[in-house]
């Protein structure tokens, strides 16, 4: 079987991860895939989303889409034509959703919808099948090692994040929570996608630096080879996301089995992990954990287990198995 997968490639960009992850776990199974490279910056044009559905492959048995608003700036109409001018089946993946106007553009476009959880199955307006995102179960640095790689105390307790900052990432709840919390540090993993720091990430860092001082470091853009160091040196780990359909972030630090917090958000509930809804409660969940060895261990055994349930080699096998019933409905 050969497939068009529309993705950004080569980027600092989540979808990228994912599309990757998801091809070369295809290809463990026999699948080979074609990109057809979607810009993730830059202005779109009508023109420029019929270029690439033009590009498609003509021996491709299936085109299969990695949709996010924020890539088609609007233009899913014009590219979803273009495309069923292929004659080909198409499958889209929502990485995101709740835009009315585009979910339906796609439904009516696709031949089959993906979602990642139940959350993001109610929500959406069209018909959809759930296969959750990948994960790969990596092993992490021992923690002695990271911290020491890190330049921090071998016996300071830590709590960090690691992904891409942006104003509803909820880093600024995470600095607050951390403050009454004197025995600990924070390390902040992550950065923008492009370029240097931007005004948001420098009020963050202000704020880091005034209410943490001498206890919080940030790391900027963590290159891969560089995760299993930033990730090993955290006892704990804190998602405080305002909002997510699902995040690549969290799943990352659940392949790396951590202990994770998270917001009280669907995405997250569903994966059985501890929730705080306020920065009051963030903090006693903190401490709790930070002084509770076995609670720890426990929490990190849940990400492990739940990365491993989903493996992306499961998750190949499940495209596979809709790829083929849904090529199979056009002979």
């Amino acid at each position: 079987m050969k497939i068009a997968m529309v993705t950004p490639y080569n980027v600092k960009c989540g979808i990228f991860t994912y599309s990757r992850d998801l091809y070369t776990a295809l290809a463990e199974h026999g699948v080979e895939t074609y990109i057809s490279r979607f810009p993730r910056f830059g202005n779109k044009s009508p023109a420029l989303l019929e270029n690439i559905a033009r590009k498609i492959p003509k021996d491709a048995d299936l085109i299969h889409v990695q949709h996010e608003y924020g890539l088609f700036s609007g233009f899913e109409g014009v590219f979803y034509e273009a495309l069923r001018q292929t004659k080909k089946p198409i499958v889209t993946t929502m990485h995101a959703i709740g835009n009315f106007n585009a979910d339906k553009v796609t439904s009516m476009g696709s031949d089959k919808i993906i979602v990642h959880n139940d959350f993001c199955q109610r929500k959406y307006s069209g018909e959809s099948t759930i296969i959750p995102h990948g994960c790969k179960t990596i092993e992490t640095m021992p923690i002695e090692q990271a911290k020491k790689i890190m330049g921090i105390p071998s016996k300071l307790p830590i709590v960090g994040y690691v992904g891409f900052i942006t104003p509803h990432k909820g880093i600024d709840d995470i600095i607050l929570a951390m403050e009454p919390i004197e025995k600990a540090g924070v390390v902040i993993g992550g950065g923008w996608h492009q370029g240097p720091d931007t005004e948001y990430m420098q009020s963050l860092k202000e704020l880091g630096n005034q209410r943490l001082q001498n206890r919080i470091q940030w790391t900027g853009f963590v290159e891969e080879n560089r995760l299993s160091t930033v990730y090993g040196c955290m006892d704990l780990l804190v998602v405080a996301s305002r909002f997510a359909t699902e995040s690549g972030a969290l799943l990352t630090a659940m392949a790396y089995g951590k202990p994770i917090i998270a917001r009280d958000l669907p995405p997250f509930k569903e994966k059985g992990l501890n929730v705080f809804e306020n920065v009051p409660q963030l903090s006693a969940m903190i401490d709790e954990a930070l002084n509770d060895p076995e609670m720890l261990a426990k929490m990190g055994m849940c990400s492990t287990l739940y990365a491993r349930t989903n493996s992306w080699d499961k998750i190949a096998l499940k495209h596979i198995k809709l790829y083929k019933t849904t090529t199979s409905k056009r002979q």
